[in-house]
Formats: structure tokens, C-alpha cells, sequence
């Protein structure tokens, strides 16, 4: 078997590149490792090139965050002939806690090449782009936009400083209009399209994960102020959400958004509006047993 190891190193403060030495012997006893340093975020077509050169490539291990994931998924979508395996080397790792990882990365991977439990793994697709864990719009996207277009790194810090500036410009009473299976229409002013269990790796707005099924949870709020989505992120905590006429979790298999704003997926900046995700193709993931 011929394996592509992807590295980021920005993940983890450069522990991805200090244990990259670690990683190859182990995944030696499994085939020949090539092993590809990334920047992080606009590799997709480099990865894509790759892979036409050594069509050989069986499996792919992305050493990174989720958006190292995400990377590697939507640079591969089109091959039907990938087995995927994540190691967790970001700061919230929200894919590897629902999948009932290790945290140490090392150890992980000697785990998962173990127990070699290979699933089928439904990511959500919007336009040319897919994502693993959730695609939302409001004021959270509103936040990744503003980070992003500046140019700054996608860092807590970087969020709490974008918070701070707009939290009094935001509209909090725009709504968006959420389309179900082509037929049930909802308005929101926050919408989260969820195959993860907890956004943000803290806060369970859905029931439990399903990467592994053919549905989204979606998630709406209807509130039409700060105060109102400070309240209701204050319930999430307490599992009390659910019981807010505010809030609705429903479940979809496409899902069309429509309004004036601009979404983000997996933490990073997205399409303007209006957009149609969907769950599509599915990918064989290598996890360890829960």
C-alpha cells in the first residue's frame, strides 16, 4: 500500500513536523510513506498533483487540525479510491473527540492501525467544497469573515478581539430563510447544518454526531438579539436549548439557505448566499474502536 502522510505544521506549535519521524515508522508497517508538508490552507491543488503523479496512493493521513481535514477531503473529493485517516494535531480537534480518539497523536495512530475499523463517513458538499463538520450562517460567520479578510490567523485570540469590535455593528434581527428537502421552509438568524456533535468542540446544539448516516441535524434559532443568543448559548450549556420555542433541531438531507450574508465552514470563511448544501459521496475513514 502506498501512503500520502499530509504535515501542517502550524498545527500544534510545529508537533506534527517534531513527531514526523514517529508517524512514518509507524505507518511503515503498512506500505511506503511519501510524505508532504502543506501550508496549511490553499494546497488543493498541489495534493490534487500528487496523487495524478502516484495514482498508486491507497491512503491518506492529515496531521493537522479539522481544516487540515477539510483540505485534504476537498482536494481528493474526486477520488473514489482513498481510504482517510485524521490525527489530531490542531486545538479543538472537534472530528477526532466524536470519534472517540486518543489525544495524543502518536499513540492514536498506533490505535487506529490496530484496531483498523474502516466506516463510511458522509461529508456535507456546497458548490466545490466539502466539510466534515458543520457549515453555519450568522453572526458566527459574520466573525470568521471579518478575521479572515484581514488577513489574521484563525486563533482564539483573533476571535475574541472581532467579537469585541462587532458586536454592536451586527444585525442580529437579519433573518435567513432555511430550505429542508426542497419543501419545509424555517426563518433564523443563526442556522447551524451539523454532521458533528458539538459546535466549536463546546457546545452541543445536536443530539449526537452523524457522520456516519445520510442526514444533517440542522439547528435554528430564531432570537433577534445579542441578548437573546447569549441566553440561548447559556442553555446549550445546561442541555437546556431544546426546550427554548426559540430553537428547533430538525433533520435534513439537503438544506438551501438563502438571504444576504456569507457562510463559514469547519471555522473557515465560506459562499455568499444563497447556498445548497447537500450530504454526498461518502469516504472510507480508518477509526479506532470505541
Amino acid at each position: 500500500m502506498k501512503i500520502l502522510l499530509i504535515l501542517n505544521p502550524r498545527s500544534g506549535r510545529k508537533k506534527a513536523l517534531k513527531e514526523k519521524a514517529s508517524l512514518e515508522n509507524i505507518l511503515k508497517s503498512k506500505g511506503e510513506v511519501l510524505t508532504y508538508i502543506t501550508n496549511g490552507k490553499t494546497d488543493n491543488e498541489e495534493i490534487r498533483k500528487i496523487k495524478r503523479e502516484e495514482p498508486l496512493i491507497q491512503l491518506v493521513v492529515a496531521c493537522g487540525g479539522d481544516g487540515t481535514l477539510n483540505m485534504a477531503m476537498t482536494a481528493l473529493r474526486e477520488s473514489d479510491d482513498l481510504l482517510f485517516i485524521f490525527l489530531p494535531y490542531g486545538t479543538i480537534n472537534v472530528f477526532a473527540r466524536d470519534n472517540g480518539y486518543l489525544m495524543n497523536p502518536v499513540k492514536a495512530l498506533e490505535k487506529i492501525i490496530n484496531d483498523w475499523n474502516v466506516k463510511m463517513i458522509y461529508p456535507g458538499y456546497s458548490g466545490d467544497r466539502s466539510f466534515i463538520l458543520m457549515k453555519s450562517i450568522g453572526f458566527d460567520s459574520y466573525l470568521v469573515e471579518k478575521v479572515e479578510t484581514k488577513g489574521k490567523t484563525l486563533m482564539t485570540f483573533s476571535y475574541v478581539i472581532a467579537f469585541l469590535q462587532n458586536i454592536l455593528k451586527y444585525n442580529f434581527k437579519k433573518k435567513y430563510k432555511i430550505i429542508l428537502d426542497g419543501k419545509e421552509e424555517h426563518e433564523a438568524s443563526f442556522a447551524v447544518v451539523s454532521n458533528c456533535k458539538k459546535y466549536g468542540g463546546f457546545f452541543q446544539f445536536t443530539p449526537h454526531p452523524v457522520f456516519d448516516k445520510d442526514f444533517f441535524f440542522v439547528a435554528l434559532f430564531s432570537g433577534k438579539s445579542f441578548l437573546e443568543l447569549l441566553f440561548f448559548i447559556l442553555k446549550v450549556f445546561f442541555n437546556r436549548h431544546i426546550y427554548s420555542p426559540k430553537v428547533k433541531i430538525l433533520k435534513a438531507k439537503k438544506v438551501r439557505i438563502e438571504g444576504n450574508g456569507r457562510t463559514q465552514l469547519d471555522g473557515e470563511i465560506g459562499f455568499h448566499l444563497p447556498v445548497d448544501i447537500k450530504k454526498g459521496r461518502g469516504v472510507y475513514f480508518v477509526l479506532p474502536n470505541e
